[in-house]
């Protein structure tokens, strides 16, 4: 890298804030079976961040495992419950 003109910049890890009292935990009722039998029967989600030039934005996705297809997003500056909740199913997906 020296021979180059190269140098590493390693960016700031994310620091995550604690937590004010902890989190329910449920039991495992799909048993790893992730291939339902009809449509609507399994969603599964997930919340990511993405950088942008601001800071972070954070996307909520909401997933239908029989079509493998989106069934709702979010998106939103804050990783709150608001953005997991606004992530439902879309008018369009509804029909």
């Amino acid at each position: 890298m020296k021979g180059m003109g190269l140098m590493s910049c390693q960016l700031k890890t994310h620091k995550y804030k604690q937590a004010d009292q902890e989190h329910k935990t449920h039991d495992n009722i799909l048993g790893r079976n992730f291939s339902p039998e009809a449509p609507n029967q399994v969603w599964t989600g997930d919340v990511t961040y993405v950088r942008i030039k601001g800071g972070w934005c954070y996307l909520a996705v909401v997933l239908d495992l029989f079509a493998r297809r989106v069934v709702g997003f979010s998106v939103s500056d804050s990783p709150d419950s608001f953005l997991t909740a606004s992530a439902g199913v879309s008018d369009e997906t509804q029909a």
